[in-house]
């Protein structure tokens, strides 16, 4: 009985979450992903001395340096591949119904 539970949690949660994840990262994340971006940029310019009103563009072309949304991407991609690559029997058990 308590297995039935456990395997139905693991076969229906992911649904839900698989369906509102647009929306975790799109709409909860985005004021402390701004913060993160913010936070790269002036580091970025403190480490390198750019001063504070330089522009970002300019100094990520320059040092040939990836933007903060293109770190956040690959690392997203990344995560689908690992998921997706994984083996793991309840992963694909999952993306199957999904």
């Amino acid at each position: 009985m308590l297995l039935s539970k456990v395997f139905e949690s693991v076969l229906v949660d992911p649904l839900i979450c698989h369906a509102n994840a647009d929306q975790l990262w799109k709409v909860y994340n985005k004021g402390t992903l701004s913060r993160f971006r913010s936070c790269y940029h002036k580091c970025l310019k403190i480490f390198f001395g750019y001063r504070r009103t330089d522009s970002v563009t300019d100094m990520l072309f320059t040092l040939k340096l990836p933007s903060f949304d293109t770190i956040l991407h690959n690392g997203k991609q990344q995560f689908v591949l690992s998921v997706l690559r994984s083996g793991n029997n309840v992963i694909d058990t999952v993306r199957v119904l999904i």
